[in-house]
Formats: structure tokens, sequence, C-alpha cells
């Protein structure tokens, strides 16, 4: 059994090498930096443009994920999630100031979520955004 799970894991991991390259996951980072960076210059507009799927029609003028200010600090990818859901899924953590209503305390200004980034063509856009880690 042991010989079986061990081969179950190659071949997984062998799949997640295979799902994207590491110039893919760097052009998909580029992709959040840039949108947080247009969230800080408050170009909401922008930000949309970088954004496929429902996350491509949300008003971010109102926050991103219950955010209403927001600094990348880290993001880092994760290959299962992404060999699962065929996108490439990063671990974001941020600096932030919460929107009024959102479910972080009003003097909450850390938080982390994940970030769904799908690839179409030679194309990276910001999918979904969710909790999870």
């Amino acid at each position: 059994a042991s010989c079986l799970v061990g081969s179950e894991m190659c071949i997984r991991d062998s799949i997640n090498d295979s799902v994207f390259s590491d110039s893919d996951v760097t052009a998909a980072k580029n992709v959040i930096s840039e949108f947080f960076t247009l969230f800080g210059d408050q170009q909401y507009q922008k930000m949309n443009t970088l954004c496929a799927g429902d996350a491509a029609s949300l008003d971010f003028s109102y926050g991103v994920f219950g955010m209403k200010e927001a600094k990348l600090k880290s993001c880092t990818y994760n290959g299962d999630y992404s060999a699962r859901a065929n996108k490439l899924v990063f671990e974001c953590s941020f600096t932030m100031k919460p929107t009024a209503n959102s479910v972080y305390d009003p003097n909450q200004t850390s938080t982390s979520c994940l970030i769904y980034v799908r690839k179409v063509g030679s194309q990276f856009w910001i999918d979904e955004f969710a909790s999870g880690f």
C-alpha cells in the first residue's frame, strides 16, 4: 500500500509541475501585483480589465474582498490547489483597512485570501477571491 501511495503522490506532483509553467506563475503573480497597485491608486475601472468571469463585473470602488485599502504583502503559488482548480491559485496576504460592512473587525489591519487566476491563451485574468487558508 505504501508503494501505491508513493506512486500516486509522484503522479500528482508531476501533474502539478506540468499544469502551469514557472513563466505562467510569474505572469499570474504580475497580474495580481498590478491589480493591487491599481487598487492603491483607486483605478477601479482598470482593475476590471485584469479580471474575468464574475470578478470582471465587480465594483471595486466598494472594496476588494472586504478590504477598502490593501497592500499586497505576499503572494505564494499553490500547486495542489491549482491542479485541482485548473487555474493558478495563490495564497495572498495583505496589510489592509476593512470596508465598513465587511466580516473583518474594524480595527483589523491584516488578512489573507486565495486568488484564482485564469489562463486563456497567453493572457491571465483574476477570476475569483476566496477565503480558505
